[in-house]
């Protein structure tokens, strides 16, 4: 607040200046006729002399200032866990500093919060993963497991939103557990005067950093674990990461050496199979082998849980060939065994029944020759029109087992029932009139509205030479039937991955690019390929084949609607299995080709991601607290349409044992049912989800889980964040404020700018010193001019 000079009796500013003047003047004479010059004794009598005359305008130091206990002032202190930690050579932990200075039990009328009381509404708070009102703080204790200053600072702003508040001073280290895109939302907040107790100078720490985990659905794929350790000086030695299971067993170790700097950073990749289905939880353990390991800042950021949940659901796939062969038998074969894939064979052994034979059937007492003529009624007639179609399954490890199935006999389905409950459909050397208007648009709506998985496998029945330009399946693929590449029928094609081919996992089979390379380098020329040119925008090539000096796309996907579309152009792939070297095992599941390997890694990509019926997703929800999760249940029918009046209950077992039950409510789109879950307790949490639709029926049972472990976020540094508290306190108008000097802020904090202030005014001519200081210079000008001889 700015301060100003006002005059109480302006009128006598004419006379003053006028006797200014003359004296002046007249001191001026009496010094040059003493010939001594207008030296520093004429200064001094003149700025005497005109003190005591400015003290006839009365002249007063104006200002303003909070006026006492009209403004509210907000003191809230972090006492979360972090800081418990004790700084390097400290023997007092930062929370205990923290309370040494907030004490009341001071009675000097100088004491800062007593001098605070006098000017402000004074309230008090404290927070760790809710905001909680105090009288005082003498009896702290720093036990909490959040930070949640984020969330308790936007409540303080919405508690005093219409109340004068002069500002929050905040008492906290900076590591919040609440934020938001990693930035504090300032908008509506007061000035914040961050207090940031701390040294992060010297301290030793070892922590586990980011870890990610990649997974598929299916048991027997292995799950990737990525992780990284963290040291801070000194170094740990030798650092180690032990993964353990949730019996306490490691499960795999790797270990690797420290170097020299201040702060390293390192990385560890593991590999396992998980021997449950469902949900799992693994904790990551992060140890050095130094001796400085023992004088660790703390040992609440060395460990991790982590949560893997993988389904054991089998996935269906539709594959429909226009006739036998050898892709069909090399892809049942790669798959027969496995638990998690079921493959649906729809061949067609004749494009008609034959009318007639040479042998009537037992019970026929009609000549066979006139079978299906006149004689017939017209739907029999018809029956022979209809192409002969064969239905097959994947079964066990024994072998094929050849049945029909209801809902195929007749044909490709032509109802979203059936065709909606497969996970993916492939079309091999098929024509594209062998599917009806409809079967093609229900093919549309089952790639962009359920989800599905479509793939086209190349034939002389494929793509353009099968008829699908300008058709719905068509417009659905990857690539463009409208221009082919005019290569001689004899030519013989080499297949090679792409860059963007030898970044998919699914489409490598060897785990260095050295070894992918040799591999690619034997692989047999194919001859029939379709000459597709051109891919569709969005679209990405992972393998291409190249003849007389032109490339066509081998393997090509594309996302289409909520699903993804896939071609493969190369029609005799089987030329591979004939030509590969490695025999073929008894069980194809250990003992595999690359084809065979290659084969089942297409097909799970082709249906990893496909939604189910019920899918249940789990987010954080740090708007309603710290250790929010918010449960999400979607919910559908068998045509995969919304269910809007299902029941959908969820039971939550902690990780003390407890069983809590929630009943999810309708959410803000059909099919979508919510539920938040605030986690009292640390650890690992399953829900299993019961879906019951409104005709009773039962849609089956979903395991899923979560870690909640906000230590992780409390600890992810032991050093006070003080840049976020600088960025926090210049957005907002504050400044960050020492912790020894707290008297020194609270002293001018009532000059600062407040909602409600008050003019106050000085009287500077009633001052002592103001005399004694013309009395000074008077007195200094009478010993100066004697000590030179003047009069």
């Amino acid at each position: 607040m700015l301060a100003s000079l006002v005059l109480g009796e302006k009128a006598w500013l004419l006379p003053v200046c006028i006797i200014g003047a003359i004296a002046i003047a007249i001191i001026a004479y009496s010094y040059r006729r003493a010939k001594a010059g207008f030296g520093l004794p004429a200064v001094l009598k003149s700025i005497g002399l005109l003190l005591l005359a400015a003290c006839l305008l009365e002249p007063l130091w104006s200002s303003t200032r909070a006026r006492p206990g009209a403004n509210q002032f907000v003191i809230l202190v972090d006492k979360s866990r972090s800081l418990s930690i004790k700084d390097d050579g400290e023997t007092e932990s930062r929370g205990d500093q923290i309370t040494a200075a907030l004490k009341e039990d001071s009675i000097s009328p100088d004491a800062w919060h007593v001098r605070l009381q006098q000017d402000f509404d004074v309230r008090r708070y404290v927070v760790d993963s809710r905001l909680t009102r105090v009288s005082d703080y003498d009896t702290l204790e720093f036990d909490g497991s959040a930070s949640a200053l984020n969330t308790a600072m936007q409540s303080i702003a919405d508690r005093y939103k219409d109340r004068p508040l002069a500002g929050i001073m905040l008492v906290s280290d900076g590591n919040l557990t609440d934020l938001s895109n990693g930035r504090i939302a300032t908008a509506n907040l007061p000035p914040i005067y961050p207090v940031v107790p701390g040294d992060p100078s010297g301290l030793r720490d070892l922590r586990v950093g980011n870890v990610a985990v990649r997974e598929t659905p299916f048991e027997d794929a292995p799950v990737t674990i990525t992780a990284s350790a963290v040291s801070v000086t000194p170094n740990h030695g030798v650092v180690t990461a032990d993964l353990l299971d949730e019996d306490g067993e490691v499960v795999a170790s790797k270990s690797q050496p420290a170097g020299g700097d201040n702060e390293d950073t390192f990385g560890f990749r593991f590999e396992l199979r998980p021997t449950k289905p469902g949900v799992a939880f693994y904790k990551l353990q992060a140890t050095g082998d130094n001796e400085a390991d023992q004088d660790e800042a703390t040992l609440d950021n060395n460990e991790q849980l982590i949560c893997i949940n993988r389904d054991h659901r089998k996935r269906r796939i539709l594959y429909v060939s226009g006739r036998p062969n050898w892709e069909y038998k090399f892809l049942r074969r790669a798959i027969e065994g496995d638990d998690q894939l079921h493959l649906v064979g729809m061949i067609r052994i004749a494009k008609r029944e034959a009318k007639f034979d040479f042998r009537g059937g037992a019970a026929e007492t009609n000549n066979s020759l006139f079978r299906g003529f006149k004689d017939e009624d017209d739907e029999t007639t018809e029956e022979y029109d209809q192409p002969v179609m064969r239905v097959f399954r994947t079964a066990g490890p024994s072998g094929l087992n050849e049945q029909d199935e209801p809902n195929l006999t007749a044909g490709f389905p032509t109802s979203a029932e059936e065709l909606f409950s497969f996970d993916a459909v492939i079309l091999d050397d098929i024509e594209a009139k062998f599917f009806t208007a409809d079967q093609q648009d229900l093919l549309d709506q089952y790639v962009s509205q359920r989800g599905g998985g479509l793939l086209m496998l190349g034939g002389q029945e494929s793509f353009r030479n099968g008829g699908y330009d300008r058709t719905p399946i068509g417009r659905m693929l990857p690539v463009y039937l409208d221009r082919p590449i005019d290569i001689p029928e004899d030519a013989d094609f080499r297949m090679d991955l792409t860059r963007e081919g030898r970044l998919q996992p699914w489409m490598r089979l060897r785990e260095n690019w050295d070894e992918e390379q040799t591999r690619l380098k034997k692989l047999p020329e194919f001859k029939t390929v379709n000459r597709v040119a051109t891919i569709k925008p969005g679209a990405m090539v992972l393998a291409s084949v190249r003849a007389a000096k032109q490339e066509i796309p081998a393997v090509v996907t594309q996302s289409f609607g909520k699903g993804k579309t896939a071609a493969i152009t190369i029609g005799d792939l089987w030329r591979w299995r004939l030509r590969e070297d490695r025999p073929v095992g008894k069980n194809e599941i250990t003992d595999v080709s690359d084809q065979a390997k290659l084969w089942r890694q297409v097909l799970r990509w082709l249906v990893v991601d496909v939604p189910q019926r019920v899918n249940s997703t789990i987010d954080t929800a740090p708007e309603i607290a710290p250790t929010a999760m918010m449960l999400s249940v979607r919910v559908r029918d068998k045509q995969y349409e919304p269910i809007e009046n299902a029941v959908v209950k969820i039971e939550i077992k902690t990780p003390s044992g407890e069983k809590i039950p929630l009943e999810a409510e309708a959410g803000s789109e059909a099919g979508l049912y919510e539920t938040p879950y605030i986690a009292k307790e640390s650890g690992a949490f399953r829900a299993a989800i019961v879906s019951v639709g409104p005709d009773g029926e039962d849609l089956g049972i979903v395991e899923t889980g979560w870690v909640s472990d906000p230590a992780r976020q409390e600890f992810a540094s032991v050093a006070p964040n003080m840049k976020l508290m600088q960025e926090l306190a210049t957005q907002t108008g504050g400044s960050v404020v020492a912790l020894s000097g707290l008297d020194e802020f609270v002293r001018d904090l009532s000059t600062k700018d407040v909602p409600v202030t008050e003019k106050w005014t000085w009287p500077l001519w009633h001052q002592s010193w103001v005399f004694l200081l013309a009395i000074a210079c008077l007195v200094g000008e009478w010993g100066m001019r004697r000590m030179k001889g003047l009069p």
